[in-house]
């Protein structure tokens, strides 16, 4: 139950019975629900622009950011501003409010919630002026510096495992387009697990980009190249014997690995309190997207967040107009 105090606070009593006297500057957006169940894919492309929205949101009703600790492993290492941690106790203890759409109820009650970001906040104009990803940086300048490296690369998303279902009566079309046999049966196989089968049609899965639609991309550029995927390494192996100037994660984790662990004094081997998220995984995780986001032109894969995050954490608003994107419908 709120009760408006002027325009400076409200009294709120929780489902405690607890009184109390809250001023509007003093308001909470929790961002939730953008996490995964799986090691492969820990939702950071999502859970980004869900902070995105909810720090909109924030600047504009003088609110404060809340993630939890079980979906977000990676605040201990970034920089987010105007942003709280709280563990899952802590939010049970709170009456959330579901945020619906951008608007001036939000400062009429001082604890909200937006589940898996909102397509009603509708901010792809803000990105491109103000995005308020160009604020998230590493807490150590020793990290950032690290990315600069990548400054006049061409950032490559190539999607396929995980993150694309192909349906069945497709296997055979896109399985010929595979460059060989021991390749299209690991496809195959993994295509036919119960998570990845696609028995119909669903409007919302990402399309299948060939080769040879990302190789004319891949031709035409004349700088390194930097390729983010999560495809096992023998399933792109091909992919570096066409390219010599293709380079990717295995190249550079070790550094990166060996250089958080001398600025965080952290054991990789750690788990931490995201399920299905050991340390070293989000790690990596995070030095793929960097990586990527440094790029300063990129080739891209419809339909992905991860994609997009990448060119919106760039903070070069022209990049926007350096964006090839493959297999848009």
């Amino acid at each position: 139950m709120v009760h408006a105090l002027g325009d400076t606070s409200c009294v709120w009593i929780n489902k405690y019975g607890c009184l109390l006297i809250i001023p509007s500057s003093m308001g909470y957006i929790l961002i939730e629900g953008n996490d995964s169940d799986h090691s492969f894919d820990l939702g950071l492309g999502s859970r980004l622009f869900a902070w995105a929205q909810a720090s909109r949101c924030a600047q504009d009703f003088s609110h404060t950011i809340v993630i939890p600790d079980y979906e977000w492993a990676e605040y201990e290492f970034l920089n987010l501003p105007n942003t709280i941690v709280m563990n899952r106790e802590e939010i049970s203890k709170i009456e959330w409010r579901t945020v619906l759409n951008y608007g001036n109820y939000l400062k009429r009650y001082p604890y909200w919630r937006l589940c898996g970001g909102n397509s009603n906040l509708k901010d792809s104009v803000i990105w491109m002026k103000n995005d308020p990803l160009w604020s998230i940086r590493f807490k150590s300048n020793k990290i950032n510096s690290f990315f600069v490296r990548f400054n006049k690369f061409t950032g490559f998303h190539l999607r396929r495992w995980h993150g694309v279902r192909v349906l069945k009566e497709d296997w055979n079309e896109k399985l010929r387009s595979l460059p060989n046999a021991k390749i299209r049966f690991k496809y195959l196989k993994f295509w036919n697990t119960h998570t990845m089968k696609r028995t119909k049609k669903v409007s919302t899965d990402p399309p299948w980009i060939t080769d040879k639609q990302y190789f004319s991309a891949l031709d035409k550029v004349d700088s390194n190249v930097y390729m983010s995927t999560d495809l096992p390494e023998e399933l792109y192996q091909y992919y570096r014997d066409r390219y010599d100037n293709l380079y990717c994660i295995s190249d550079y984790v070790n550094e990166f690995e060996e250089l958080v662990n001398e600025e965080y004094s952290l054991d990789l081997n750690d788990t931490t309190n995201v399920a299905n998220a050991p340390l070293r995984v989000v790690v990596r995780d995070l030095f793929d997207l960097f990586a990527l986001s440094n790029c300063y032109q990129f080739i891209l894969s419809s339909d992905s967040q991860w994609g997009q995050s990448s060119v919106r954490l760039n903070n070069r608003p022209r990049h926007y107009r350096k964006c090839k994107v493959l297999g848009k419908r």
